[in-house]
């Protein structure tokens, strides 16, 4: 009787589960699982850029155009890009479409405010413990932000949008 060697065992054992329903269920799970996260996050990840961009043009024109100096801009940009990534993240990010509410509006400001507490406090630690972050504030400023990145998107799919 002939016995199948290490590499033919594992060669046998691939195809079998390869062939089995249970692989072909567990693939195609992963698969779309990833697409949707993917999908999700690059929409969550536009509607912080289209709120960058609101407050960029609003400075911009408060400070260069009417001479309001860098603080009065602020005071108007902050709330208008807040709530338009708000808008956006619940109607495409998430793909809300009934009426909002007040309620989801405080939670996306918790979790929001929440996320920029991390941020801050991760680029201090960094800054503060390490001289190379502190000759480097650029290399903390992106951990501490991409911190906050993934916080803000994980209180967003299960506190503020929550189905």
């Amino acid at each position: 009787m002939y016995m199948l060697s290490g590499d033919e065992r594992m060669f046998w054992l691939c195809n079998v589960l390869r062939k089995s329903r249970f692989y072909d269920l567990i693939s195609n799970s992963v698969f779309y699982v990833e697409r949707l996260i993917s999908r999700r996050f690059l929409l969550f990840a536009f509607a912080g850029l289209a709120g960058f961009v609101i407050e960029i043009v609003i400075i911009t024109i408060g400070h260069e155009l009417l001479d309001l100096g860098p603080r009065w801009p602020r005071v108007l940009s902050f709330p208008l890009a807040f709530t338009a990534t708000w808008w956006l993240n619940r109607r495409f990010t998430m793909k809300i479409l009934t009426p909002p509410n007040m309620g989801e509006y405080f939670r996306y400001g918790a979790s929001s405010s929440f996320a920029a507490t991390v941020n801050l406090a991760v680029y201090l630690m960094l800054i503060s413990t390490h001289p190379f972050f502190s000759n480097n504030p650029i290399i903390p400023l992106v951990i501490a932000t991409l911190s906050a990145l993934a916080i803000n998107y994980t209180l967003m799919i299960v506190f503020v949008f929550r189905r």
